[in-house]
């Protein structure tokens, strides 16, 4: 199935996408003071009619410390590319009474083909994502950066796939449209991605010992993870081929016409007394 993506306009709210999964996050504002509701809902609409969707996670409360931050998950099975719109609502109740609050906005979904969702997949399978949810004091990996771009990410991909057609025994060519299991195809992708990263480390590597040793070097720690993603990925990549061949082959035999031919046999011990026939 192929992956789908949001292209979002919405200003109210964050939205991320994981192949299928969509998470959205909304603030609920009274006045532009950020403030929680009750009985917090939303709907998803196309062309003004509501579209059924399989929800994960209803609309609720990210932190019970942080007013009016509401998040809901979904996921984009069913739904066709085209433009959508989003609207959440909640009650807020003060002194005054109850306010109908709203959030609301529209989307696109396109649709891609499996070479970008091996390509997007990939990316995750790394946690090389823009939109990474880690605490800002915690914070050293910039969620505004990636480390592979889409490219490069593709020739890993096609290292990994080139590494599965090679192995033994010799079966189809398969491409990334083609092959049927993707999950060998992303291990593999993501041990020549942490291996070239090692490979990298080495040529960086950097030491200084006076007056204070400092050492800038994580190639140990690449290593650590390419090793164990080498062995997740190698084995039961052999076996997926052998498997492969056995499931697709088909039996041949080797078939001699039936064609008359003339053959001489012995009548007799005696020299010259032998004959002729048609068999």
């Amino acid at each position: 199935m192929a992956h789908k993506i949001f292209d979002t306009n919405l200003n109210s709210y964050m939205q991320f996408a994981i192949d299928q999964h969509i998470e959205v996050r909304i603030t609920f504002k009274y006045h532009g003071t950020p403030v929680d509701v009750i009985n917090p809902d939303f709907t998803v609409s196309k062309d003004g009619n509501p579209v059924n969707l399989y929800v994960l996670k209803p609309l609720q409360k990210i932190k019970e410390n942080i007013p009016g931050e509401y998040v809901t998950t979904f996921l984009s099975v069913g739904l066709t590319p085209g433009d959508y719109t989003f609207e959440a609502t909640g009650i807020y109740n003060d002194n005054f009474g109850s306010h109908n609050l709203v959030v609301s906005g529209s989307f696109t979904l396109n649709e891609i083909n499996r070479v970008q969702w091996f390509i997007d997949t990939l990316r995750t399978y790394l946690s090389d994502n823009r939109h990474i949810d880690v605490p800002w004091d915690l914070l050293v990996h910039d969620p505004a950066k990636v480390e592979w771009k889409d490219g490069q990410l593709y020739d890993y991909l096609m290292m990994a796939l080139s590494d599965i057609n090679a192995m033994p025994p010799a079966t189809t060519n398969f491409t990334l449209e083609s092959i049927p299991v993707s999950a060998i195809v992303l291990k593999g992708a993501m041990y020549f991605a942490l291996f070239g990263k090692d490979i990298m480390e080495v040529h960086n590597y950097f030491e200084y010992n006076t007056p204070v040793k400092v050492t800038f070097y994580r190639g140990r720690e690449y290593q650590r993870l390419w090793q164990h993603i080498y062995n997740a990925y190698y084995q039961p990549a052999e076996k997926f081929k052998k498997s492969w061949a056995l499931n697709t082959s088909r039996p041949r035999a080797i078939v001699w016409p039936r064609i008359a031919f003339r053959v001489m046999r012995p009548l007799s011990m005696t020299l010259h007394f032998t004959t002729y026939g048609i068999g």
